[in-house]
């Protein structure tokens, strides 16, 4: 690769870095940090009807069902994706509940292998402990069911200091890249493509992990890229200032 372009493109790498995060959830993950969970209960089980101990806002009467057809499509399709599901016993409840646990694409994300949005059942959310619940009636074809979404809330403080983490890591690179792209493309041409080519791994690990179905966080590889990059730094500056 010539000069020019490679500083181009260490540059741009380099810029990109840090903007990335902005196109993922805040921690540079394909998924929102928060689970979800729907079920539903047909009304010839045990479950139907039931509802958290905590939770009062919910009616079983069939005449305020909302009927399936009148759901977003997202909810059409959770619930059929729901009617899809085994009935079976259930720690949250009595037998008789149909479930599915989904991850909810981030913001800005441009390609999505999962809900793009989250599905909305009907009722009114109540938050109970670190949950938020949401209860209601539903009629397909005649026949009524219990519907009940969750969503589970991790912690507010692990979630801002993982993403504090990674801004910090990505900044670091990113700036350590634009010196050595700078300093080194002409003398280093090989090395800095490779840590040009880690930059652009970081930068598109949201999609990379959807595709390879990694679970973990790009934190893990952008701490040992900023400690190769330190090294090769501070090593290449003490042989050109003091030789073999």
């Amino acid at each position: 690769m010539k000069y020019r372009t490679l500083v181009i493109v260490g540059v741009l790498v380099a810029f990109l870095l840090p903007v990335s995060l902005l196109g993922s959830s805040a921690t540079h993950q394909p998924y929102e940090p928060q689970e979800r969970e729907y079920r539903i209960a047909h009304e010839s089980t045990d479950a139907y009807g039931t509802t958290p101990d905590a939770y009062e806002g919910m009616s079983t009467n069939p005449d305020t069902a909302t009927s399936v057809d009148e759901l977003s499509p997202e909810a059409q399709q959770m619930f059929h994706d729901l009617l899809k599901q085994p009935r079976g016993a259930s720690e949250r409840g009595p037998s008789g509940w149909q479930t599915q646990t989904i991850q909810v694409c981030a913001d800005y994300m441009l390609v999505c292998d999962t809900y793009a949005e989250a599905p909305e059942f009907p009722g009114s959310p109540e938050h109970i402990s670190h949950e938020t619940v949401r209860v209601s009636t539903l009629e397909y074809n005649g026949e009524y069911y219990t519907a009940q979404q969750t969503k589970f809330y991790s912690s507010a403080m692990g979630l801002a200091f993982g993403a504090a983490l990674t801004l910090l890591v990505f900044t670091i690179y990113s700036l350590l890249l634009l010196w050595m792209t700078y300093t080194r493309s002409e003398s280093h041409p090989r090395a800095v493509l490779s840590f040009t080519a880690l930059g652009l791994v970081l930068i598109l690990w949201p999609y990379i992990s959807m595709l390879l179905n990694f679970e973990f966080t790009p934190f893990l590889i952008g701490v040992p890229g900023v400690i190769l990059a330190t090294v090769f730094l501070v090593f290449t500056y003490v042989k050109s200032r003091f030789g073999d």
